[in-house]
């Protein structure tokens, strides 16, 4: 895990900088940016919180920094009831808080799939593989490229919602971990990740039906039932004591928003994951090593050596939690091609109609497909016994070493850091406006999209 964390600390190296935020795409002496999330919205709810309290010693429900007042607490996407609160109020910039919580997250989701493969496996090494495919397969980083932290934050506590669930159903101190998994449950929404929260319980009520048709038998029966029923009663009551301070403000917006009409299914599906050659090589093939290392900025799959060690988990379909996680692999592709499975969650529950392009919770395929992972690892140590030690171990380690650079060197490469106070300097038109002090006054600025995004500017300029 220590290894992990090294790897994290190299990778993410820029991240460390506190005078430095993603560059953005309008500026052509920069080749090879892109406009990203974080850049366009989401970064602009840290501003917004902080200079809130700092200025008006108030908690943020209102911000008085765009479209002349607007609300913070009540946006889906918005975080402040959350662990990086103090990252976001104290860090010496509030950029270097943003990106400080962003390394916080793919740390609590290394421990996070460590812990819940360790408890699977009971192996060390195999824990370490499935842990390192969670946090660098081509996915999770093309979302940080793209700044979606409302992917990348709830994307962390989902092995921790599955770990404390089989605790909860095969251990006898059930009550504590049903309230966990309530409690991680409620911080994907408290992160901003409502989506995510949405189409992660869809994957968990899957889940607690496969678990409970795999350990089907008559003198179970009932009592598997009564578990799973009391487990859920206390993960409920937790989830909506700790997230109503949340929803209640969220649902009031939303009845006055352009969602309180509601998607057809088509919108609310919107783009779906072709199953065909090029399909199959960009959601689990890619990244690969038979390119320039860093060419890519949004190369979206698995990686090639853990698509590869996905093979030898298959001859461990026989053992119960292996075949329940290849039933969900297969679960989640169907729920990604818009099938029945993720349809009777829309027609039913209003709230999956408020949300469109389920290709967003493609996190959830990455999170199955890390366990698999992991056991096709294992897998390859137990068929691995007989060897001698020496040759052994230089198979074993080889493969980690393969995996290690396929998701690192032959993975995207990050978007370029720029310079605060440039990243400032090159919106003149806001630079102008905060300048001038008039009460009264007039300009005509031709412009051609200079609105979309700029909101961090305007908070930073003070307008």
């Amino acid at each position: 895990f220590a290894v992990i964390i090294l790897v994290i600390a190299l990778y993410f190296h820029p991240y460390f900088n506190i005078n430095t935020m993603p560059a953005r795409a309008d500026d052509p002496n920069i080749p090879g940016v892109h406009t990203n999330d974080l850049m366009s919205l989401l970064a602009i709810y840290p501003f917004e919180v902080r200079k809130v309290i700092d200025e008006y010693a108030q908690f943020p429900f209102w911000s008085p920094y765009r479209m002349g007042g607007t609300p913070i607490f009540a946006k889906p996407q918005a975080v402040f009831f959350y662990i990086n609160l103090p990252l976001i109020l104290f860090a010496p910039t509030i950029f270097a808080g943003v990106k400080w919580s962003i390394l916080l997250h793919f740390a609590i989701a290394a421990a996070s799939m460590y812990a819940l493969m360790l408890y699977l496996s009971r192996n060390n090494l195999a824990s370490f593989v499935a842990s390192f495919v969670y946090i660098f397969n081509g996915y999770i980083i093309s979302r940080l490229n793209w700044g979606q932290t409302n992917i990348i934050y709830p994307y962390a506590w989902i092995p921790l919602i599955f770990l404390f669930t089989f605790i909860a159903i095969e251990r006898k101190n059930w009550i504590a971990s049903s309230m966990l998994v309530g409690v991680f449950f409620s911080l994907e929404v408290l992160g901003g990740g409502a989506q995510m929260f949405l189409y992660t319980s869809v994957l968990y009520f899957y889940f607690l039906l496969a678990y409970f048709i795999i350990n089907f038998s008559k003198e179970k029966f009932a009592g598997n039932i009564i578990r799973i029923t009391r487990m859920s009663l206390v993960v409920i009551a937790v989830f909506f004591g700790l997230t109503a301070v949340f929803l209640l403000p969220n649902s009031d917006l939303m009845e006055i928003g352009v969602r309180s009409q509601g998607y057809s299914y088509e919108q609310s599906v919107g783009g779906l994951w072709g199953i065909d050659i090029n399909g199959i090589k960009n959601m689990l093939i890619n990244p690969h090593i038979f390119k320039k290392p860093h060419s890519d900025w949004d190369s979206g799959g698995l990686g090639l050596f853990p698509f590869l060690l996905l093979i030898p988990g298959l001859f461990y379909a026989r053992r119960k939690k292996v075949l329940l996680f290849l039933l969900l692999a297969l679960i989640v592709i169907l729920i990604l091609q818009g099938s029945f499975l993720y349809y009777i969650f829309w027609k039913y529950i209003p709230q999956f109609r408020q949300v469109k392009g389920i290709y967003k919770g493609s996190a959830i395929l990455f999170f199955v497909l890390s366990v698999l992972a992991g056991y096709g690892f294992m897998y390859l140590l137990d068929k691995t016994q007989k060897l001698k030690k020496n040759i052994r171990n230089v198979i074993v380690y080889s493969i980690v070493l393969l995996v290690i650079v396929n998701l690192t060197i032959f993975n995207n490469k990050l978007s370029l850091m720029t310079d605060i106070k440039y990243e400032l300097s090159k919106n003149q038109v806001l630079s102008f406006i905060a300048k001038d002090k008039d009460i009264f006054r007039f300009h005509v600025f031709e412009t051609k999209g200079i609105d979309w995004g700029t909101d961090h500017y305007s908070v930073l300029s003070g307008l």
